[in-house]
């Protein structure tokens, strides 16, 4: 069953060395592909031996293409179509930056709000780069968008801290301050 499995993934072209995987049980970089077994190394460094036998599924993150997925809060206040054309247009300048024009392979797209809470809606923006390059564009577009969203004058909301003080001290605030609860306090 391993050797199998293993002709398959090889003739199939699955995966290869150095393609990011994940195995279901493994997830990482193939380091190599036997006969028998598949080596792969996981971003803390451990190096998982998987037997082919036991692949069901093969995600390959570095074939052909990937695609960047950013989901960013905005205030639940904020002029959606507003907003949603200032990521476009920041993603847009990210895709012809000379670093980038190359490595994008189409326009970006934002495709709306995903959610909504009290404090934030979340759209989601999506750009489609070559293979492999989907983290570090990331990264890259995050940066851009950040510069934007400053020069613009948009907060991103603050997340909500909550620390307990006590089996029934708890209330949670919409600030980015810490609030710690009197645990004897009168409750309201």
């Amino acid at each position: 069953k391993d050797v199998l499995n293993g002709l398959f993934m090889v003739f199939e072209d699955q995966l290869g060395v150095g393609d990011v995987v994940d195995l279901g049980i493994a997830e990482g970089v193939v380091e190599r592909v036997g006969i028998r077994v598949t080596e792969v190394r996981d971003v803390s460094g451990t190096l998982w031996f998987v037997r082919n036998g036991e692949i069901i599924r093969v995600g390959n993150h570095t074939q052909d293409w990937s695609r960047v997925i950013l989901d960013l809060p905005v205030p639940y206040n904020s002029n959606i179509d507003e907003i949603q054309n200032l990521l476009l247009e920041s993603a847009q300048a990210f895709a012809a930056s000379r670093d980038w024009r190359r490595k994008v392979i189409e326009d970006p797209e934002v495709w709306g709000v995903q959610s909504l809470s009290a404090e934030a809606i979340t759209l989601r923006l999506v750009v489609k780069v070559r293979a492999g390059e989907q983290w570090a564009a990331q990264r890259a577009l995050y940066r851009a968008l950040k510069e934007t969203l400053d020069q613009r004058e948009v907060d991103i909301p603050p997340l909500n801290r909550m620390v307990v003080d006590g089996m029934e001290g708890t209330r949670s605030r919409g600030s980015n301050r810490v609030t710690r609860v009197d645990p004897d306090a009168p409750k309201d």
